[in-house]
């Protein structure tokens, strides 16, 4: 029996065509929906910690401890790899192709929100390390320690434009300077 040849240009993509147009609106959103579904379900895994147990006169006896935790998904990525999505650009791409569709958009800002309450979640029940958490919610979601976001603002506050001031302010401004630099007053 022969096996009957499929045409070449079945398997070529037609001018113009691009291997990511195959991501249609409703594959996209079907996707998004399946990611959303992963990534508010609670996962059992296992995590392993070594500890000094106690100092023998061969060397240490080390203690290895495993406890099982329940943990959602923290990071966009790790739903690339569950769906077998191998571009991990995928977000940026559909972000930018469907840029004008409330939809699309949607869910995607969902699926940001809901990876970055689960890895603050996390962190704060104790089932993942927390300087990874701050590490993921600064690196990936914009938050930013408030210390620093102070120092920020002071140093900004502190800066004067002065291509809005006359000759005179600027002159003024500059005695002043220099009055406070040294510390003498007239009372």
């Amino acid at each position: 029996m022969a096996k009957k040849k499929k045409k070449k240009e079945e398997y070529q993509f037609q001018e113009g065509n691009k291997a990511a147009e195959k991501w249609t609106k409703e594959i996209v959103i079907d996707t998004l929906n399946k990611m959303i579904e992963l990534s508010t379900v609670e996962r059992e895994i296992e995590q392993k910690k070594v500890n000094v147990d106690k100092k023998t006169e061969q060397g240490f006896e080390y203690k290895e401890t495993i406890t099982k935790v329940r943990r959602k998904v923290h990071l966009k990525k790790k739903l690339l790899i569950e769906l077998k999505i191998w571009n991990t650009h995928w977000f940026v791409n559909m972000r930018e192709k469907f840029k004008d569709d409330i939809d699309v958009s949607t869910l995607l800002g969902a699926l940001d929100m809901i990876c970055e309450i689960n890895t603050y979640e996390d962190a704060a029940n104790g089932s993942t390390n927390t300087a990874i958490a701050k590490m993921n919610l600064s690196t990936h979601y914009g938050w930013a320690d408030s210390s620093k976001v102070e120092e920020t603002v002071k140093e900004d506050e502190s800066k004067i434009d002065l291509t809005k001031l006359s000759d005179d302010e600027v002159r003024q401004l500059i005695a002043l300077n220099e009055k406070a630099k040294s510390g003498t007053s007239k009372a």
